[in-house]
């Protein structure tokens, strides 16, 4: 089976998901799979998983912060699949009173290329999902979505263009930037914590930043201390390190929104 997704966060926070109560009516979240069609290289193909949520609900992104349920998605049974790649969109911070997750609100489309293990023939495709969606409950939900994707097939535009306009959010490595757009300086340590900061040319009132740490180490997300025209200051606190981690030369993906071009970057632990 192949999944993709982070299967650690997953079964962790699970268990932090609020359940439906008994006689509850929850209204459904829709899934599709957008079929573009045949992607510029021989033998991959352009889809997006779409998910339309209810008005003011909520799912999450591939690390759901400190407590959601990150998309699971299997390619089981799928047949001349050589690889499924999902990309994720810039996300945004969500803080119920209790808990900071990192989340997409109402609509999102990954953007998806597969590639066949044969180029010259169809994939069937088949994926099942599992994810979660809240609002003032969370509500576990799965889908199984199924397309056959054939060599020489025309391109859907609608499809194309809804998944553009998604890859457009989706964050670019922060080698791709230029020399004057927003930078994401080396870590620092701050006593118990790591010290991040980003700065810009211009203002950076609505930059935020998540983190995703070492495998194995549960941490809760950067808190802001301080923002000024050109720069802005998130801690990061290192409760859930594992004992016996070491901290220096730890690697740590960062990904900055709230900019014109989001952007990741990994930084090492001093």
């Amino acid at each position: 089976m192949r999944l993709i997704a982070s299967l650690v966060w997953t079964a962790c926070l699970l268990l932090q998901v609020a359940p439906v109560r008994a006689g509850e009516t929850v209204p459904p979240a829709r899934t599709a799979l957008l079929v573009a069609g045949p992607a510029e290289t021989t033998g991959t193909y352009a889809l997006g998983v779409s998910f339309e949520l209810p008005e003011g609900w909520h799912t999450y992104w591939r690390n759901p912060g400190d407590a959601g349920v990150a998309p699971l998605i299997s390619t089981d049974g799928s047949r001349n699949l050589k690889s499924l790649a999902v990309r994720y969109p810039a996300p945004e911070r969500y803080f119920d009173g209790f808990s900071t997750s990192i989340v997409y609100h109402d609509k999102v489309v990954l953007p998806v290329t597969v590639t066949a293990e044969d180029p010259a023939a169809p994939v069937d495709l088949r994926l099942s999902m599992t994810f979660g969606y809240c609002k003032e409950i969370c509500v576990p939900a799965t889908a199984a979505l199924e397309a056959e994707l054939a060599p020489g097939s025309q391109t859907d535009g609608a499809a194309a263009e809804a998944i553009a306009t998604y890859e457009a959010r989706v964050p670019v490595d922060e080698s791709r930037l230029g020399s004057g757009e927003v930078k994401l300086e080396p870590l620092a340590v701050d006593g118990d914590a790591l010290r991040l900061t980003v700065r810009a040319a211009e203002d950076v009132a609505d930059v935020d930043l998540f983190v995703e740490p070492p495998d194995g180490w549960y941490l809760a997300q950067p808190t802001e201390i301080s923002r000024d025209d050109g720069k802005a200051v998130f801690r990061l606190p290192l409760k859930g390190k594992p004992k016996k981690a070491p901290l220096a030369g730890a690697e740590f993906r960062v990904t900055v929104v709230g900019v014109p071009q989001p952007f990741e970057a990994v930084r090492t632990a001093p």
